[in-house]
């Protein structure tokens, strides 16, 4: 069986599509008790977290990960001024050390417009962009029909304490996309085996 490891798990939108198809174990990371993850915890303290340690001994051949985008926002906001100060990385930091420690085959980090503006400066420019959603990291391209108004769309409006998780969930399109290239994805040893 594949293994999966979605940091910021939020709403489940990565596993979705893998989830479905009994082919994959998926460890979820969040902070939310209400989200329900594998893991409750704070991704930049999972070296700390001893059912984290046990998972991360087996491996994992997927890392997905949508750290918040709100420190972004803060910063981009008509009161950036005010606030005078650049976004924390401190997240994508963490996500990214613990994907060079663990080594999957393949991983995403994904991020919006204004998260894109900082982290092409950490990670490099971003390898892929569908709908609303930009994509760093070590996957086959995949397609997805993702209208560019779906975060809007979803908005279930301030009220909503599940608003920022709504808002950011991974569509099935995504999902789904990413998960028929990596179980599709041949090796060139295929080729002459």
């Amino acid at each position: 069986m594949k293994r999966m490891l979605s940091l910021f798990s939020g709403l489940k939108g990565w596993e979705e599509a893998f989830s479905r198809s009994g082919e994959w174990e998926i460890i979820s990371i969040d902070i939310l008790p209400e989200l329900n993850p594998t893991i409750l915890c704070d991704v930049s303290d999972l070296w700390n977290n001893q059912e984290f340690l046990i998972e991360a001994e087996k491996g994992f051949d997927l890392i997905t990960a949508s750290p918040p985008c709100i420190e972004f926002y803060k910063v981009l906001a008509p009161w950036r001024d005010e606030y005078k100060q650049n976004p924390s990385m401190q997240l994508v930091e963490d996500t990214y050390a613990l994907i060079k420690i663990l080594q999957p085959k393949y991983w995403i980090i994904e991020n919006t417009q204004s998260g894109s503006i900082f982290i092409n400066d950490y990670l490099g420019n971003y390898r892929q962009k569908i709908g609303p959603f930009f994509f760093w990291g070590n996957y086959p391209l995949f397609e997805a029909d993702v209208d560019k108004n779906i975060k809007a769309q979803n908005d279930p409006g301030p009220s909503n304490p599940l608003r920022s998780n709504i808002r950011a969930k991974i569509p099935i399109e995504i999902s789904a996309g990413l998960k028929d290239v990596i179980d599709n994805q041949k090796c060139l040893t295929y080729w002459f085996d």
